[in-house]
This record gives structure tokens, sequence and C-alpha cells, in this order.
């Protein structure tokens, strides 16, 4: 993964990175808005899918070795 990030401003999830890939690899979510609904519910951070589908992909937190978070929403 070559996102050229060097530089900026620490993203809001650095202090939880563990917390989170210790969340997908014990919850396994099958989808971002899953991913997104837990960062709300346990750290009060909510961000478009799209920005944390990057983060994941830019941190490796991937469900399972060759399987990517879907930008699916959950139903209502």
């Amino acid at each position: 993964c070559n996102l050229k990030y060097e530089g900026r401003r620490p993203s809001k999830l650095a202090a939880h990175k563990e917390a989170i890939k210790n969340y997908i690899q014990e919850e396994t979510p099958s989808v971002l808005a899953e991913l997104n609904h837990w960062l709300e519910e346990r750290y009060g951070l909510s961000f478009d899918e799209t920005w944390l589908s990057r983060y994941c992909k830019k941190n490796s937190l991937f469900p399972a070795k060759g399987q990517s978070l879907s930008r699916v929403r959950l139903p209502a």
C-alpha cells in the first residue's frame, strides 16, 4: 500500500488503532457501517465510509487475509 500520507496530521483513530484491530479480528464486521457504528458507540467518532475504507487499507486492518470491508450500508 503506497498512499502518501507522510507529513499529515495524525488521525483521530491513531490512538485507537489496536482496539480497532482487535474488534475487527474478534467481531469480523462484514461492512464498514458496522465498524463505523462501533466507533461511534465506543468512542463517539463517526466517519465517512470512503475515508474509513482508506484508513483500514492504509493500516492493513482488514477482517481476514484477502478480504476487505465492504462499503455496503446496513439496513435501517
